[in-house]
């Protein structure tokens, strides 16, 4: 897990061999031309899905892992209360779906805010549960990057 200001997106580019597509995406990034739904950056190997929702109470969001992708959650506008734990301390609730790399489960984590301007660098094996209010819900714009991982 990495946690940092995108403004400090540059030091991580040897993280990963898509990582400086990733790094000229946001470079070039023009927030008056944020779009809902997926954007193609590299094919499967990295794109984005810009997403707009209100947080939520922590029962109501669910807990969920990947196996195939890296996570990149860039939020461009609120925040947002995120839990992490681990798959090996979480107990899977509905299996891993493959053509989705996706998977629930229920665990006990610790969170961390991500505020407008931060992002979180999730890799698989990382749990993470998403969109939980910071005291009252607020509307919560962000880009979540998938990096295939090698």
């Amino acid at each position: 897990m990495i946690y940092d200001n995108i403004k400090n997106i540059n030091r991580y580019v040897a993280i990963h061999p898509y990582f400086p597509k990733l790094i000229e995406f946001v470079n070039d990034f023009d927030k008056l031309k944020f779009q809902i739904g997926k954007m193609e950056i590299d094919g499967e190997n990295l794109f984005a899905i810009g997403a707009e929702y209100e947080t939520r109470r922590a029962e109501e969001a669910l807990w969920e892992g990947h196996k195939k992708y890296i996570d990149v959650h860039w939020v461009l506008s609120g925040s947002e209360r995120v839990g992490l734990s681990s798959e090996k301390e979480s107990t899977i609730t509905k299996p891993y779906d493959a053509e989705n790399d996706f998977l629930n489960c229920e665990t006990i984590g610790q969170t961390i805010d991500l505020k407008d301007g931060h992002f979180l660098l999730l890799f698989p094996g990382e749990i993470h549960k998403t969109s939980i209010a910071i005291g009252a819900a607020e509307k919560v714009g962000k880009i979540i990057f998938k990096i295939r991982d090698l």
